[in-house]
This record gives C-alpha cells, structure tokens and sequence, in this order.
C-alpha cells in the first residue's frame, strides 16, 4: 500500500499487536470456520475477532483477500450485539463500541489493544 495514497486509517500500520501475516490468516480462517458452523464465542473469542475485524477495517484489507472480506461481512452487523452485551461496550463518538472492561474498541479510529499489527 502506498503511504501517500492515505488508503488507510492513520495509526493503522504502526499501533497494535504485533502479529505475522500468517498469524492473521489463520485467525481469520479459523473464526470464518466457527462462525459458518455457528459455534458459541466466549469472551476471549470475542474479544479476538473484534481484533481482526478492526483490522482488516482499518488497514482496508478488504479487497486484498476474499477471506478478509467474507469475515468483515459476516462479522458485521452479525456480532455487534453480541459485542455490545457480552463485552460490556457502549457506543462512543463516531459510532464505535467501547468496552472498558476490556479496554477495546469496535470501530472508531485506530488503538493500540484493538487491532493487530501485521508484520511481514
């Protein structure tokens, strides 16, 4: 991706977990494969596909993969109020959820424990 092309949120290259592209890809194979088999999420689940989601979002990685952009959809609008209940998130300025317990946004702007950081 091109940095002048502003294609992405600010913050979304440099702020999160650090985790490799492989990494990544399994998360979203292995939350795809439970989500299609409808299988109960705890919290931490939760709290990992939030993750994922945010960062697919605001890397805008979409349209890189078509994994990547069967999980934004399925997890969006299908988790959000699963989220909303199960984390405890409330919604904050700009239509984004936020769990204090876990300090965790879903949606907004770019934060460091609510996403990944890919690494090649």
């Amino acid at each position: 991706m091109n940095d002048k092309e502003q294609s992405y949120l600010p913050g979304a290259l440099t702020l999160g977990i650090p985790i490799s592209m492989g990494n990544f890809r399994g998360l979203v194979d292995r939350y795809l494969r439970r989500m299609d088999a409808a299988d109960a999420m705890t919290i931490d689940d939760l709290v990992t596909m939030t993750r994922v989601w945010n960062t697919i979002e605001f890397r805008r990685l979409r349209t890189s993969n078509p994994d990547f952009q069967r999980f934004w959809g399925v997890f969006f609008p299908g988790y959000v109020a699963e989220i909303a209940e199960r984390l405890e998130a409330g919604e904050t300025k700009g239509m984004a959820l936020y769990s204090p317990r876990h300090d965790l946004y879903f949606g907004g702007k770019p934060h460091q424990g609510s996403q990944y950081k890919v690494e090649d």
